[in-house]
């Protein structure tokens, strides 16, 4: 192929794209179906739907991803004794891949410290590096149609120099879309509504929703475990439970806790909170969530004796 002669402008001289700037990684998929490299994920979602523990939990999950560099995680909201709290010392930035900013470290405006980040975003400058955004609303106006554009351009930049952007964003109060301006749709790659469907014994899981789309990304489903920030398969078992029947099974296993050589049925069903322990509905929970949540050891015929399910007989 003939070499292509430079341009005679000097504003284009290094700009123009080249052969070699097509010799870029595909895009590799940090978490299935649901995040990839090279894209900006925006996930959104009325208050108090435990938007920040999702984000840990991909988070940490990301960063056992070998194509990841770094993560750096902007958390715009939170305090540190918040995070104290949430063992984010010992659960998140002991992760050597993951750098852990605050409105209290940065030592700037949030847009500002995104500019930065986003005037140092050259050719390939982020490949293999993600970026956690905490939240929309601590960064920018989210009804201000300058303060957003500005926002999301800078995203841009650093997408385009092959980082990977994840944004979490919130809902209107009717929960029925996304809240703010209309760039915080049309500029992201992928957009996420997420509902937490259930929580139990530290659990929460999640639903997300694809409502807008460039990638190959599908609906999905996760839990996260807040004490341990791990991503894990779904429980659809507690999702489908009533509040009553969460109660009793959080009972249950506080009991568990507490008795390391076992409890009977019998044992196990007043430590769930029922008054008798011939309960109906006992007895139920007991036998459907064995497997689940505890395991039982049959020493004879009319002798069960159950123990949570992680430990050993």
């Amino acid at each position: 192929m003939e070499e292509k002669k430079g341009s005679k402008f000097v504003w284009a001289q290094g700009k123009v794209l080249t052969q070699k700037d097509f010799e870029i990684d595909d895009k590799v998929a940090y978490i299935e179906d649901f995040i990839f490299s090279r894209s900006i994920t925006l996930i959104y979602s009325p208050p108090k739907q435990g938007k920040t523990w999702l984000a840990y939990g991909m988070a940490k999950k990301i960063a056992s991803d070998e194509d990841i560099d770094e993560i750096y995680y902007l958390d715009m909201d939170n305090s540190v004794s918040t995070l104290k709290d949430r063992k984010v010392d010992e659960l998140l930035i002991v992760h050597k891949k993951i750098h852990y900013l605050t409105r209290g470290t940065i030592g700037c405006d949030p847009l500002e410290q995104l500019g930065a980040i986003a005037s140092a975003a050259v050719r390939e400058a982020y490949a293999g590096v993600a970026f956690f955004l905490d939240t929309t609303k601590d960064f920018v106006d989210t009804d201000s149609k300058t303060q957003a554009t500005e926002f999301m351009k800078h995203c841009v930049r650093i997408r385009d120099a092959g980082g990977t952007v994840i944004i979490l964003h919130h809902a209107t109060k009717n929960e029925r879309r996304i809240s703010g301006s209309q760039a915080f749709i049309n500029t992201p790659d992928n957009v996420y509504s997420m509902k937490q469907t259930g929580e139990l014994n530290g659990i929460i899981n999640y639903l997300l929703t694809v409502t807008h789309a460039r990638g190959l990304v599908k609906d999905c489903k996760w839990s996260v475990d807040t004490q341990t920030l791990e991503l894990r398969e779904y429980d659809p078992v507690s999702s489908g439970m009533s509040k009553e029947d969460k109660q009793a099974v959080e009972a249950g296993i506080a009991a568990l806790k507490n008795a390391p050589e076992g409890l009977s049925m019998s044992k196990m069903i007043l430590g769930m909170g029922y008054a008798v322990p011939s309960d109906r509905n006992g007895k139920r929970l007991v036998r459907e969530l064995t497997g689940k949540y505890w395991r039982v050891d049959e020493k004879s015929r009319n002798n069960h004796i159950y123990h949570l399910l992680e430990e050993k007989a």
